[in-house]
């Protein structure tokens, strides 16, 4: 795979470390326009302009995914416990757990545990799966909703410190309400950097913060507005609202 911006591409390889295993870094933006190839083609070149490299291969991909948010009741709140999340066009689930932001900042720093199964889920699966969650909270995991989530991303890399992120234009549909939000999560970096670990978290923030003001600066900067709302706590201000 290869690293390119514009018409120069750069002959490097493509080693991803993980920094921070368990843990995703992101900065949500809630955004009020039209989810479009051109409003997602004018974040691309706001951001290269800002001097971010695109990686080759991973310039413009489309996914669409189910999410299955489980839940339980603890002293009478709904508290989230397992997320299957299904790619309709594969046979490939994910078994996802996630955690509360650690922090009261714009970025939303979580531990999160995906178990990838290469085979689509039975219903038997399903089952044992809400079974072992039950167990594990002693109160009974039923289904709160599923989300389905159309994602557009690009993967891009800041060439001074070799750090990935993911960009990503999502519209999540319940029933029939809809959120579309810009996500920026970091993914990996491709040179290991001896520094501690508030140092490499501060130099994430930084850069995170420099994609998002590309994004606000952009032809379509009014349309967006800085949140810490996940899906799960759309889904149950949908369901408060009945």
């Amino acid at each position: 795979m290869m690293i390119k911006n514009d018409n120069k591409i750069l002959d490097k390889p493509l080693d991803r470390i993980k920094e921070f295993l368990g843990y995703e870094m992101e900065k949500k933006l809630q955004f009020y326009g039209r989810f479009s190839k051109g409003n997602f083609d004018n974040i691309q070149r706001a951001v290269f302009h800002n001097g971010f490299l695109s990686i080759a291969g991973l310039g413009d991909l489309k996914w669409v995914f189910n999410f299955d948010y489980y839940g339980y009741m603890d002293n009478k709140r709904l508290t989230r416990s397992v997320v299957l999340i299904h790619h309709p066009s594969t046979n490939k689930f994910w078994i996802r757990h996630k955690s509360d932001s650690e922090n009261d900042s714009s970025v939303l720093k979580r531990t999160e545990e995906n178990i990838l199964m290469e085979h689509g889920i039975t219903g038997k699966e399903r089952s044992d799966i809400i079974r072992r969650e039950s167990s594990s909270v002693d109160s009974k995991v039923f289904l709160v909703g599923r989300i389905k989530r159309i994602k557009r991303y690009f993967v891009i890399e800041n060439p001074n410190t070799t750090r990935a992120y993911s960009v990503s234009l999502d519209k999540c549909t319940y029933r029939q309400c809809s959120m579309s939000q810009l996500e920026v999560e970091y993914k990996w970096i491709r040179t290991e950097i001896k520094k501690s670990k508030k140092s490499r978290e501060k130099a994430i923030l930084k850069d995170i913060s420099d994609i998002t003001t590309a994004v606000f600066a952009s032809g379509i900067g009014s349309f967006f507005e800085s949140t810490t709302m996940t899906k799960w706590d759309w889904l149950l201000k949908i369901k408060r609202n009945g």
